[in-house]
């Protein structure tokens, strides 16, 4: 097993708490794009530090599928509110 480390604990909860304001924030589309691919590269980096100290952390695994869905459902919105938009102005 990894040892203790206190920054990897911080980027493994920041990946989850990022992830979970992109999945809340996606009906705000710019914000929610841009809060998931933040978590979304945070996971990543966290991903590679579990992998590194063999350690298990589903923190990280829900940090990537939450802002993933965030981002998937925050650029859906995005499309349907543009695509309003400009069938309301022509």
């Amino acid at each position: 097993m990894g040892e203790y480390n206190k920054d990897n604990s911080i980027l493994y909860i920041a990946s989850f708490i990022f992830g979970i304001c992109s999945l809340l924030l996606c009906l705000v589309p710019v914000i929610g794009i841009c809060l998931g691919i933040v978590a979304i590269f945070i996971s990543i980096k966290a991903d590679e530090e579990v992998k590194i100290n063999h350690s298990n952390n589903g923190l990280v695994k829900a940090g990537l599928v939450t802002s993933s869905i965030g981002v998937i459902i925050a650029t859906i919105l995005s499309g349907i509110l543009t695509g309003l938009i400009i069938h309301t102005t022509l």
